[in-house]
């Protein structure tokens, strides 16, 4: 079996996970400047547009600590061979049939996220036209 299934369903939930904790980061700034600096319903309109841009602020930079969190993750963490160099894989193989598609994997012009999307939106997903696998 695949492990494209799980490495797709991975990135959603991680994505979802990301989106949500930046938001919820975003929120309680704002918040946080809006309690500490505004006592009257003047000063708390007065203040928003700064509230929200010193929430974006916070945002962005938790958003570029996990980035670069994330990046050093995956430098390190880099599986090689035992030469140094990762050899690259295919990010399709094809079937007996070669649809377009595929033979735009083959020329490296498209990734197996744009074939499972054509695919399933050509009602092909599953009917042994296009295979896919990582590695």
């Amino acid at each position: 079996m695949s492990p494209a299934p799980c490495l797709n369903s991975s990135q959603q939930v991680g994505g979802s996970l990301g989106t949500a904790l930046l938001n919820t980061v975003f929120a309680a700034t704002v918040t946080a400047y809006l309690a500490a600096n505004a006592h009257t319903p003047q000063e708390i309109a007065q203040l928003t547009p700064t509230a929200l841009i010193h929430g974006y602020h916070v945002a962005f930079v938790w958003g570029a600590a996990l980035f670069t969190a994330a990046l050093l993750c995956a430098v390190f963490l880099d599986q090689r061979e035992e030469g140094g160099r990762a050899e690259p894989r295919p990010a399709c193989r094809p079937a007996s049939r070669s649809p377009p598609l595929t033979r735009l994997c083959r020329a490296g012009l498209a990734s197996s996220h744009t074939t499972t999307a054509a695919a399933a939106g050509m009602g092909l997903a599953g009917s042994g036209l296009v295979v896919l696998g990582v590695g």
